[in-house]
């Protein structure tokens, strides 16, 4: 005698032509996406081909004077936003 079997479809595949399947699938699309793109750069960073954007700020008319003893605040208000300043004293930005 055979084992009977009995599927029980509990509705978690969902119906393909609902909203949430399809916001589901975007959202996977985007992360592939965006993974294969983060692949792209690091490969090209690696290569030396990917250098970024070039800076705007002259440096030195940021560090030059917060060695005076001049304030980030200070030293934004020159055109350049605070977080900018901070970041280049902080040394993350060449």
């Amino acid at each position: 005698m055979r084992p009977s079997v009995t599927f029980l479809k509990l509705g978690l595949g969902g119906n393909q032509g609902t909203d949430r399947h399809r916001d589901v699938s975007a959202s996977r699309s985007f992360v592939v996406d965006f993974e294969r793109q983060m692949e792209g750069i690091a490969k090209a960073k690696a290569e030396g081909v990917y250098v970024g954007r070039k800076s705007s700020i002259d440096v030195a008319k940021v560090r030059q004077p917060a060695a005076d003893g001049v304030g980030g605040t200070e030293i934004a208000a020159r055109n350049i936003s605070r977080a900018s300043v901070y970041r280049l004293l902080d040394g993350a930005a060449a």
